[in-house]
């Protein structure tokens, strides 16, 4: 079995900060996620309201508005799907990162160090 390596340059202060950093950017990205999820739910009211219009202009006998609303809500659900992957995504990178901090932070206690940040 061969040996773990262990790197000589890792130190409390390394740790801590890059920490640090991985705080700063969790907490980034869940401000960025909330941001899509907002988006994503407008997006899919928006779809709701074409969806409305287009069954509107039918009992109306609106082609004309019939159509544009078709046209509207197919461009709408491209938008919802943009939304949706962006969203998923976004939860995926979320996920690794509170994993990598959970393991910081127990990487962090092992040097003896209970600092909270």
């Amino acid at each position: 079995r061969a040996p773990i390596y262990k790197s000589p340059h890792v130190d409390a202060f390394s740790v801590f900060t890059y920490l640090y950093i991985v705080w700063f950017f969790y907490a980034h990205l869940l401000t960025n996620q909330e941001s899509i999820e907002k988006d994503f739910e407008n997006a899919q009211k928006e779809t709701k309201y074409w969806n409305e219009k287009v069954q509107d202009a039918l009992k109306n006998n609106d082609d004309d508005l019939a159509l544009q609303a078709v046209v509207n809500k197919k461009v709408q659900n491209k938008i919802v799907l943009i939304f949706l992957t962006q969203l998923q995504q976004q939860q995926a990178i979320v996920a690794v990162l509170r994993q990598n901090l959970m393991n910081l932070e127990n990487f962090k206690k092992t040097l003896g160090n209970d600092t909270e940040f």
